[in-house]
């Protein structure tokens, strides 16, 4: 009877524990420290290259070329065991294009941030 009631406690305090799991996909440099780095009118294809590696996808018009770096954060939050709620998802997802015009500067940066618990957030930044 001792080892039953030992069982149950157990099993109870297990009910109790919640875990979570911590995943980062994309580019992991893409801070707004290495953004700021980046200088309109100033900062070349190379540096950028450099700071941030290849990017997640590039594309050009007649134009400029732009290249997209993207880095998405997520967590999950399992629910207790005994508890009815199911699991919580904290995602966060940030993108950043980079515009370069026809010497290999960069002419202009827009980014785009998610956070579902927020409102999703555009900044472009021209030069002017």
């Amino acid at each position: 009877m001792a080892k039953f009631i030992a069982l149950l406690l157990c099993f109870g305090l297990l009910g109790c524990a919640s875990t979570s799991l911590n995943e980062s996909y994309g580019n992991d440099k893409l801070t707004q420290e290495n953004i700021e780095k980046i200088k309109i009118g100033a900062t070349t294809r190379e540096e950028v290259l450099s700071l941030f590696g290849q990017p997640y996808s590039k594309t050009k018009n007649n134009f400029m070329d732009m290249w997209i770096y993207s880095h998405t954060k997520s967590k999950t939050t399992s629910a207790p065991f005994f508890s009815l709620a199911g699991p919580t998802i904290d995602m966060q997802s940030k993108s950043v294009v980079f515009s370069f015009d026809e010497k290999g500067i960069v002419k202009d940066i827009s980014s785009t941030e998610i956070n579902p618990v927020q409102p999703a957030s555009v900044s472009i930044t021209e030069n002017k």
